[in-house]
């Protein structure tokens, strides 16, 4: 498994994160009522398929990236 700090800047990173993203649609449009639930669900699936390749402290790091990210600088989202 590459560092995880330094994976998004690799290019594979975008072809996975695009390839995952089109798999997350297809599987949302196919879901039926569970839509809402999915990407949530499929978050966590994420979560515990890398925490057995990753290492528990690098994942947890990149993870806390990942939420300010999304919750922008003013920490208001």
């Amino acid at each position: 498994m590459p560092d995880l700090i330094d994976l998004r800047e690799d290019k594979s990173y975008d072809r996975a994160l695009a390839l995952a993203e089109t798999h997350l649609e297809s599987a949302v449009k196919s879901s039926g009522d569970l839509a809402d639930f999915l990407p949530v669900a499929m978050i966590e699936a994420a979560v515990n398929r890398s925490a057995d390749i990753a290492d528990p402290a690098e994942l947890a790091d990149f993870l806390r990236k990942l939420a300010d990210s999304l919750l922008g600088d003013d920490g208001g989202g």
